[in-house]
């Protein structure tokens, strides 16, 4: 598992949210994760998504499970459907809070709906 920021670009895996974001590609693990932070800052929904997703993993910032259903929360909102998921799983495991099976389904019912 990738948990820790000093982890280099080549770690990350092939195809991940770090590497599909809508940012410039950077030399390394930081600069995308600063790069994919100031994009979710902006108002980038699928890079907020992605930086909920980093978050939920540990993936070049610690993991920190309320700050993945803060990030994805808004890119749930824009409708970004992998905000669902992770949203979906967060709250059915109770991770960052408390777990919330009405929430969790809530969000794997407007996936489905897609």
């Amino acid at each position: 598992m990738l948990a820790h920021a000093e982890v280099g670009a080549e770690a990350a895996p092939q195809g991940s949210a770090l590497e599909r974001a809508d940012i410039p590609k950077a030399a390394n693990l930081n600069e995308r994760i600063a790069s994919l932070r100031k994009a979710a800052e902006q108002g980038n929904a699928r890079a907020q998504a992605n930086l909920g997703f980093a978050y939920m993993r540990g993936l070049g910032v610690p993991l920190d499970y309320v700050e993945a259903i803060k990030w994805s929360a808004k890119a749930a909102a824009a409708g970004v459907p992998t905000a669902h998921v992770n949203l979906g799983f967060l709250y059915a495991t109770g991770l960052g809070g408390q777990r919330n099976y009405l929430l969790a389904y809530k969000h794997y019912a407007i996936l489905a709906a897609a």
